[in-house]
């Protein structure tokens, strides 16, 4: 995987390293695919496993590698007209 940087690292984190949630835990995930990423949100469930939105199951092999928490815009950014 490329080396990211710090800002990368403080938003992203490796998914072999998040642990199960207490309940469904929608993310935004990574892939790299090459020199190029791909993007998807994925479901983490309570058992470990992943899934999509429609909750068909992700093998092991195609697990993510990176991920991050999906964030509400905040009050002043939807006041400002910036979202």
């Amino acid at each position: 995987m490329a080396t990211l940087d710090k800002l990368q690292c403080a938003i992203w984190k490796r998914c072999e390293a998040k642990s199960a949630p207490k309940q469904r835990h929608s993310v935004l995930c990574a892939w790299q695919q090459g020199n190029r990423w791909g993007y998807a949100v994925l479901v983490h469930w309570p058992d470990g496993q992943w899934t999509d939105e429609c909750e068909n199951e992700i093998e092991d092999q195609d697990l993510p590698d990176l991920w991050m928490e999906i964030l509400p815009p905040s009050r002043g950014e939807i006041r400002r007209g910036t979202v």
